[in-house]
C-alpha cells in the first residue's frame, strides 16, 4: 500500500490541477450581465468599462466578425474619437498592402493612399465613414498584409525593385516571377527548383539591402511567396500570411510609429482564433506574432454579434450569420435585450471560463477559453450587409 505521505502530496496535485484547469460551460446569465456593459455607438464612450486597460497597450486591435459587416465601420470612428480623447496620437493600422500603404508614406496624399485597402473597404457605402474622419483628422494610416496584389503595387512594386536592386545573374526571373505571383498565376513554373531558386536570389538582395523599409519589403516578399506556396502546398509547416503581419507590425510600432499609439483593423480570424491546424501545420494570429516582439502589452477587442446578414461588396453571394445549436454567449446577450454591449473577458468570473461564442470563419459555434484570444468582446444585436459603392 501507499503510505499516507505520498497519498497526501497525490492529493495536493491533483487538487491544482484542477483548480488550474479551466471550468466548462457557459456562463450563467447572472454572471454573463456582471460583466457586461451597455455601450451607446452614437457616444464615443465604447471603452469606457475597460478604458485604463486599453490606454496602457501599446497597439489595440479590432477585429471584425466579417470584412461584409457593414455596421462595424461606424463604430470604428467612435473607438477611434474616443482613443484620440485620451491625449494620445494615434495611428491606424490595416490588414492592408503593405507596400501600397507604406511606400513613400510620407510623400504621397492620404486620400490617394487610402485607395490601396482592399475594396472589401473601399466598395462599402458604410465605410465612408471611416474614410471621411481619416481625411478629416489626418491620420496616420499604414498596412501590413503580405499579399501585394492591390493595383498600387502591381504597377509600382516591380518599377521600384528593378531600380533599387543590384544587378544579378538572376534579378530578371526573379522580377517576372515576382510579377507572376502578384497577377495569381503563381509563377510560370511551381517547381520546387524554381522555387529554390526564387528565395535564393531573394536571399542574396537580403545581405544587400539590410535595413529599414526596403529590408523589411524584401521579408515582405518572402512571406508572400510562402504564403502561396502553401496553398499549393497544404502541408506547408506555417501560417505566413499572419505572421507577416504581425512582424509588420512590430516593426512599424518600432519605426514611423514610435511614438503614437496604434489601432489594428482587421478580420477575428486574422487577430486572435483558436483553431488548431492538424500536424504538420502551425497556426499563428497577428496578435500572438506582433505578442512575441513586444514587450508592452497589447489589447485585443473582437466584434460578435447575434443574427444578420453580412455581404461583402467583392463577392456575389451574403454570408447569414449563422443559426446556434445550442447555447452561446451570444444568446445570453440577446436575452439580456442589449442592442450593444461591452464584455470584460478579464473578469473573473469569465477569464478561466471555457464556454462558446460563435465561431470565426462563419463556425456555427467555437468554445475556447477567450481571455486567452481577446480581453473583450464588443457585441452588436444586428449585422448589417455592405452597401454597394458604385465603381
Amino acid at each position: 500500500m501507499l503510505s499516507r505521505s505520498p497519498l497526501l502530496l497525490f492529493g495536493v496535485l491533483l487538487l491544482g490541477y484542477l483548480l488550474a484547469w479551466p471550468a466548462v460551460g457557459q456562463p450563467s446569465l447572472v454572471q454573463v450581465q456582471k460583466n457586461t456593459f451597455a455601450v451607446t455607438p452614437e457616444q464615443a464612450t465604447l471603452l469606457t468599462p475597460v478604458l485604463t486597460e486599453v490606454a496602457a497597450a501599446s497597439v489595440v486591435f479590432v477585429g471584425e466578425l466579417d470584412h461584409g459587416d457593414g455596421s462595424t465601420h461606424p463604430l470604428k470612428v467612435k473607438l477611434l474619437q474616443q482613443l484620440r480623447q485620451l491625449g494620445r496620437s494615434v495611428a491606424v493600422v490595416y490588414e492592408a498592402d503593405f507596400f501600397a500603404l507604406n511606400h513613400q508614406a510620407q510623400a504621397r496624399p492620404l486620400a490617394e493612399r487610402l485607395r490601396s485597402l482592399y475594396p472589401v473597404w473601399t466598395e462599402c457605402s458604410q465605410f465612408e465613414q471611416v474614410i471621411q474622419y481619416l481625411l478629416a483628422q489626418n491620420l496616420a494610416v499604414y498596412g501590413t498584409d503580405p499579399m501585394l496584389t492591390s493595383d498600387y503595387s502591381q504597377q509600382q512594386l516591380v518599377p521600384y525593385l528593378d531600380s533599387l536592386l543590384p544587378a544579378h545573374a538572376q534579378k530578371a526571373v526573379f522580377l517576372q516571377d515576382l510579377k507572376d505571383l502578384q497577377q495569381k498565376t503563381y509563377f510560370t513554373s511551381t517547381s520546387p527548383e524554381r522555387r529554390a531558386q526564387f528565395l535564393a536570389t531573394l536571399h542574396a538582395y537580403h545581405l544587400v539591402v539590410s535595413t529599414g523599409f526596403d529590408h523589411q519589403l524584401l521579408r515582405t516578399i518572402e512571406a508572400f511567396a510562402h504564403h502561396v506556396w502553401q496553398g499549393l502546398a497544404p502541408k506547408h509547416d506555417a501560417y505566413y500570411r499572419d505572421q507577416a503581419m504581425g512582424d509588420n507590425l512590430f516593426w512599424l510600432t518600432t519605426t514611423a510609429l514610435r511614438d503614437q499609439a496604434v489601432v489594428f483593423f482587421g478580420a477575428n480570424i486574422h487577430i486572435g482564433n483558436t483553431q488548431v491546424l492538424p500536424a504538420p501545420k502551425a497556426i499563428t494570429t497577428v496578435k500572438a506574432a506582433f505578442d512575441a516582439h513586444q514587450g508592452a502589452p497589447s489589447y485585443a477587442l473582437a466584434m460578435i454579434a447575434y443574427e444578420g446578414v453580412a455581404k461583402r461588396p467583392t463577392l456575389p453571394k451574403p454570408f447569414p450569420i449563422p443559426a446556434y445549436m445550442g447555447q452561446g454567449l451570444e444568446q445570453s446577450l440577446h436575452d439580456l435585450a442589449l442592442p450593444f454591449a461591452l464584455i470584460n473577458l478579464r473578469a473573473p468570473d469569465l477569464r478561466a471560463r471555457k464556454f462558446y461564442v460563435r465561431g470565426f470563419g462563419h463556425a456555427t459555434k467555437q468554445q475556447a477559453v477567450w481571455s486567452q484570444v481577446y480581453d473583450a468582446f464588443l457585441y452588436t444585436q444586428l449585422v448589417e450587409p455592405c452597401g454597394q459603392i458604385s465603381k
